[in-house]
């Protein structure tokens, strides 16, 4: 009696086969299988029945891996082109700082689900890379222009808003630029890891190009943001003839022992592939050039050229700009290396302005009033702010017949014309090239000599050439200097550093007075740190805080604040002398000037137990303003909003 099996574990007999149908076995050679007749049928290696497809299956000709590295290339420097632009479209309404918050965050959390879709036709996804990058300028511009105006979103920042308004355009450009990658990296397996390795080189490539073209490409009229879109969007739609018609995850043509007439069919097959490709590569790419290639630019091709009636081609604007009638009537528009510059005549509350981006620069009042001797007209300042930086003129010094003025940052020149009016001759430095000639054509900015110069740079080379000599301290004593670049909107934060204002103390008679700009919240991280900065580099001397609000600000208001410092142990102001200025704004914030008055507490507020006040001090190699000054971008941009209708700010 046989004896059962365990239950749970399988018997070992094997059932019986008779002897007669018994054959010898032969084993199967590598690369064969067995057809239902009982034949071999070889495969060329790595193909067959359970392997699995990839580039390295049959070996693809030089050209092959030429084209597909070529297709690789063009598609990460189209695409992050395409990025760069699209947040250069969002700084006219959100700002620099918040065009490119999270643009890391962004791109992982695109690149990441983007290896999970599968390969699709490269020529789809080129036609809708194409199209969304064609459209990216009216998508972005009316997507930030409704955005903005909606209250919930103002709560929650420009920054994140600016991510809601680049959406639409940015996902299907993100998502496809990873598609792609999977389908033409080169030695790819298209299995998870090469999956990932697509999404990881997408979001590399499109990361570390941004800084690249931000560097290299020019600011003029042509090279601005919609052209650079919609060259691009050009550039992804001719990719598509590059395109290889053959699937990189099927076998290799020509296997060996491959049959005559196998080899005519594919040949026919080739054929077909390659009239559906050139007649699907026309119908997707056709509405990608139609919408680019015409302008150039998708907004508004042409524009009034002046008085008359007359039409020209117009390639330098990205969005609407009204010339005549509604609330703006806009003079002059520029892509610059500062950012977008805009001239305009704010109709609804009567003034002149000049904005970079989101930010003011300064602005004069409509209205003016005649000088005595009938030369000109001196109008108004919109900002207290200039008016109050006159007070370096106050400072209770030695006054000389040489005194002279360096001023860091024009803005539409209220400064240096009032120091001008008092005889004072101004070294003037302004990093824009574009903006001396808006402030003299525009605003009342005499002809005064401007050098276009970085001023970290020209402030390192003359503080040389007075220590070894080459340089005179005749020739760099000066009596007042203004640093004003503190937008709000955007910060260059190495010109905060406790050593450039070392080296302008170097540059100033022992009396001299420093009058600096700072826009941010009372008490905040920006004003703590040039405070506590300032301090530092006049150690040996003092220095003042004085706001230019109507009445004394609250801790965490938002605020122009300007300190003055001097080498000297004191700082005094005298009282306002009789005929020092025209203007009634002017005279109105230097009679109230020891009202304004900010105290040493109230800008340094409270600091963190873990923290020193040394730790706030910014040095060019432990520089955190951009840091510092996150937080009161949000309040900045709100500031800004209120200060002008959402109309004012739509038209540029």
């Amino acid at each position: 009696m046989a004896r059962p099996a365990t239950r749970g574990t399988p018997s070992k007999r094997k059932p019986s086969t008779p002897k007669s149908s018994r054959t010898p076995t032969t084993p199967t050679p590598t690369g064969a299988t067995t057809t239902t007749d009982g034949t071999l049928a070889s495969f060329p290696p790595g193909v067959g029945p359970g392997s699995t497809p990839s580039l390295a299956q049959g070996k693809k000709p030089l050209s092959y891996h030429l084209i597909s590295g070529g297709l690789v290339l063009g598609v990460l420097l189209s695409s992050s082109l395409a990025l760069y632009s699209i947040r250069q479209l969002l700084r006219p309404t959100f700002g620099a700082t918040a065009a490119n918050q999270y643009s890391q965050i962004v791109l992982i959390a695109l690149c990441a689900p983007g290896t999970l879709i599968p390969m699709l036709d490269p020529r789809i996804v080129l036609s809708i890379m194409g199209s969304a990058v064609a459209l990216a300028p009216v998508v972005v511009y009316q997507a930030g222009r409704a955005l903005a105006r909606v209250e919930q979103v103002q709560e929650l920042g420009p920054a994140v808003a600016a991510v809601l308004a680049q959406l639409l355009v940015v996902v299907p450009l993100v998502l496809c630029t990873v598609n792609l990658m999977k389908r033409w990296m080169p030695d790819q397996d298209y299995q998870l890891n090469g999956s990932i390795r697509a999404g990881f080189t997408t979001y590399a490539g499109l990361h570390s190009l941004g800084p690249i073209y931000a560097a290299i490409l020019p600011h003029n009229d042509l090279i601005n943001p919609c052209n650079v879109l919609s060259a691009a969007a050009v550039g992804i739609t001719f990719l598509s003839i590059l395109a290889p018609d053959e699937d990189p995850t099927s076998p290799a043509d020509g296997a060996e022992g491959a049959a005559g007439g196998e080899k005519d069919v594919k040949v026919e097959k080739k054929e077909e592939g390659w009239k559906s490709s050139t007649l699907k590569m026309i119908l997707l790419g056709l509405p990608v050039l139609l919408m680019s290639v015409p302008r150039l630019a998708v907004s508004n091709p042409f524009a009034p050229s002046g008085s008359g009636s007359d039409t020209q081609l117009r390639l330098s604007s990205c969005a609407p700009i009204n010339y005549s009638g509604g609330p703006v009537r806009v003079l002059a528009r520029a892509d610059s290396v500062t950012g977008t510059l805009v001239v305009a005549d704010n109709l609804l509350q009567g003034f002149r302005f000049l904005r970079c981006d989101n930010s003011l620069l300064g602005g004069q009042w409509l209205e003016g009033h005649e000088h005595e001797d009938g030369h000109g007209e001196e109008t108004e300042s919109i900002f207290a702010a200039f008016d109050l930086q006159q007070a370096v003129l106050l400072a209770d010094r030695k006054k000389e017949v040489g005194d002279k003025a360096l001023v860091i940052g024009l803005g539409v020149g209220t400064l240096p014309s009032a120091l001008h009016a008092h005889g004072i001759p101004s070294t003037i430095l302004e990093v824009d090239p574009l903006i001396p000639p808006f402030a003299r054509e525009f605003f009342s900015f005499p002809e005064l000599p401007t050098q276009i110069a970085e001023a970290r740079f020209w402030l390192a080379q003359r503080t040389a050439q007075l220590a070894n000599g080459t340089l005179s301290p005749s020739e760099s004593n000066y009596a007042y200097v203004v640093h004003d670049v503190f937008t709000g909107g955007s910060v260059p934060g190495h010109m905060f550093a406790v050593e450039v204002f070392r080296e302008i103390r170097q540059l100033m008679k022992p009396d001299g007075i420093l009058a600096v700009n700072i826009v941010g919240e009372l008490g905040g991280n920006a004003g703590r740190a040039v405070w506590l900065t300032l301090l530092a580099a006049f150690d040996q001397g003092t220095c003042r805080t004085f706001h230019d609000l109507p009445s004394a600000p609250a801790k965490g208001q938002m605020a122009n604040l300007v300190v003055f410092c001097t080498p000297a142990p004191t700082l005094s102001f005298t009282a306002l002398p009789k005929g020092f200025s025209k203007s009634r704004t002017t005279l109105q914030v230097l009679d109230s000037l020891p009202e304004r008055e900010v105290t040493g507490e109230q800008m340094v507020g409270t600091i963190s137990q873990h923290l020193e006040k040394e730790d706030w001090v910014v040095k060019e190699a432990r520089n955190y303003m951009e840091k510092w000054t996150s937080g009161d971008v949000l309040q900045h941009w709100k500031a800004m909003r209120r200060a002008m209708p959402a109309e004012v700010w739509d038209e540029y």
